[in-house]
Formats: structure tokens, sequence, C-alpha cells
């Protein structure tokens, strides 16, 4: 077999995406408009959440964003007459993506820090509950890499307390648990379609939703940057027309993506267990299939010299960013220091796959 190059991460793209972007460029559509709409009703649609409403903005750090400020979190632009004034805190876990707490950072709050479970990558809600305060204003909970939390028991953490959930579903639209799709149970819920998500709307691209009248008013409000009557915090975040009907082809394949994610799961398990390593339990979606081995950056650097390219699938956890040490947060640094990411996504081809898996048992049968 020849060699190959193959990305930790790639888009799929399609003749009928690619056409309807044309179409849209052709009736002059390039603003934000009625495909952004109708993007947001799909959403809602496929979701199945009533009384559906929310707003699609340009990312999903700024869908994050947007969640926050809707709920009155921090101060207007993040500013206060007073610096650190600001009392409100907001639940992270530290074993995500950096955008997550520049959101939170970007409002004024302050992020508190949570340690994810002993087994696998989702945020522990017994480590949540006791690092709520007074001042806690919101837990922001990751469905990681297409896994989804064990949301029951999030619900009824933010029912004892007052304090919203917001659902975090950048990398798990089309996840389901107890045959609701992820998105449906939290106050709101954020999703991101940049370019390698589970799906994309042409690039970059976001959206929060939510079933309360409250917040859908107040979301509506932030994206009301002209022709108002009175001033007020807005924001010019918006997807474009362009972008949105990318979004909503890719919406129609989304199902068939997961699919694809799964079955490609199942011929990693495979090679791995044969080889002997454990393998991901309670995968969802696959957005990311992630096992975990002794000395990552080895078998990172091996695969690489096979031309295929695996990942930490956190680049840094935000802990190490904020804090010195790393003594409360155990399970994070467990995961830092074992997990890797193999590529998996619907463009991978069964040829590549294959060449994926030859490399595998070279690089792991040393």
């Amino acid at each position: 077999m020849d060699a190959m190059h193959i990305q930790h991460s790639r888009p799929t793209i399609d003749k009928d995406d690619i056409y309807s972007a044309i179409k849209v460029l052709s009736a002059g559509k390039l603003a934000t408009g009625d495909e952004v709409q109708m993007f947001l009703k799909d959403v809602c649609r496929y979701i199945k959440l009533d009384n559906c409403g929310g707003v699609v903005t340009n990312s999903g750090t700024n869908a994050l964003y947007f969640a926050l400020r809707s709920l009155g979190i921090g101060t207007v632009y993040g500013i206060h007459p007073e610096p650190g004034m600001c009392k409100d805190e907001v639940i992270i876990p530290s074993y995500v993506c950096r955008s997550v707490l520049s959101a939170v950072e970007h409002t004024g709050a302050a992020p508190v820090l949570a340690d994810i479970g002993f087994y696998g990558y989702n945020i522990d809600p017994d480590n949540c509950r006791i690092r709520m305060t007074k001042n806690t204003k919101a837990i922001i909970v990751p469905h990681m890499f297409g896994t989804p939390v064990r949301i029951d028991r999030f619900i009824e953490l933010g029912r004892e307390s007052g304090v919203p959930v917001i659902e975090d579903c950048a990398q798990s639209i089309g996840a389901s648990h107890d045959g609701k799709k992820m998105g449906s149970f939290g106050d709101l819920s954020i999703f991101s379609f940049y370019a390698t998500k589970c799906m994309t709307s042409g690039g970059h691209g976001g959206m929060v939703i939510s079933n309360s009248a409250d917040i859908i008013e107040s979301l509506n409000s932030l994206t009301q940057y002209d022709k108002t009557q009175k001033h007020s915090e807005s924001y010019n975040y918006s997807l474009t027309d362009l972008q949105a009907v990318i979004g909503r082809q890719q919406l129609k394949k989304l199902d068939s993506f997961i699919d694809r994610r799964q079955e490609i799961a199942a011929i990693y398990d495979e090679v791995f267990n044969d080889l002997g390593q454990e393998i991901p339990s309670g995968g969802g979606i696959y957005f990311r299939y992630v096992i975990e081995v002794e000395c990552p950056d080895h078998y990172i650097r091996e695969m690489r010299n096979q031309g295929i390219v695996c990942e930490r699938p956190v680049f840094k956890p935000l802990h190490q960013y904020l804090y010195n040490g790393s003594d409360n947060y155990p399970n994070t640094e467990r995961a830092m220091e074992h997990a890797i990411s193999i590529p998996i996504y619907p463009s991978i081809s069964d040829a590549e796959i294959e060449y994926v898996c030859k490399a595998i048992r070279t690089v792991w049968g040393k």
C-alpha cells in the first residue's frame, strides 16, 4: 500500500453543499436573512425541543457568550466600574477547549474549574457540587468528544440550587440520552459548526437555543445591533445566509455522518482489541476516538512517521493556564498524561481506514 498523509480532522463537503452555496451566491443573499432563520428552525426541529427559539452566531464561542449574557451573567461588554468587582462565577471543566474559558472571561465573570470523572472525560457532577458557592450563576456542561454526560445528575443539581445548566453540544450534536437529543435537557444549549466539528456551516458558526421565552427574548435583544429605539448591549455576531444554507444541507446528512463515525469506531475497536489495548466505552457519536496509552507523545510521533496525524484531544487543561499545581484535578491530569485521539471523520475513505489500521498494528505491535 502506497504511503498516505491522513489528517487528524477534515470537513465532509459534497456537491449538495457546494450547489446550495452557489445558489445563495447567485441570488445575492450574502447577509443574515431567511436562510439563517430556517437553519435555526431546522436545528430546533432536529433536537425536538418544544417552544424552541434562539439565535445563530458566527462561532460556538460567541454562542456561549450570548448564552451567559442572556442569563444576566457578568457585566455589559464585560466592563465593571471597579475592576475585579464582578462576583458572578461560572463552573466549567478544566479538561475542555480554551474557548469555553474565553467566553466566560469575556463576560467579566470568574471561571471556577471542576475536575472530570474518574472514568471518561466529562465534567463530574459531584466535583461541581463541592465547588458551588452563593455566587455560582451557571454550570457549563460539555459532552466531550461526542459522549453524553450524566445529564440527569446536572439537571437535578440545577433544580436543587436554582443554577442554570448550559449544555455545550459543540462536539455532540446528534447524540442522545434516553431517547432524547443532547441539547434538549439544559436551560440553554449551544452548538458549534466549525469546519471540522460534527457538521459545519462553511468554516465557522454557532447557535444557542432555549425553550424559555424570557431567555429567547434576551438572546434576540443581544443581536439587535441596528434600527432599535434605544441603545442597549448588542453585537453583530450573526451568521450569514451563505453559511446557513451550508449548515442546513449538512444537518440533513448528520445522522449518516454519525453512522459513519460509529462504523469506523467499530473497526478501530476490533483492531485495538486484538492488540490488547483498552478501547473507548460509551463512545456516543465518536466525534473523537480517544484511547489511553503510556507516553502519548511516543505514539503520536510514531503514527506521524507513518503519515497519520494523531493528537492529544485537549491541548492544555485550563487549570494549567490559570493556576499553579494540579492537586485538585487528578482526573484531568490523568487524561492529559494518557489520552490520544485517532483520526475519525465521515470523509475518511475505506482505503485510508485500512491504512490507519495497518499503522496501528505496526506502532502498537512493537
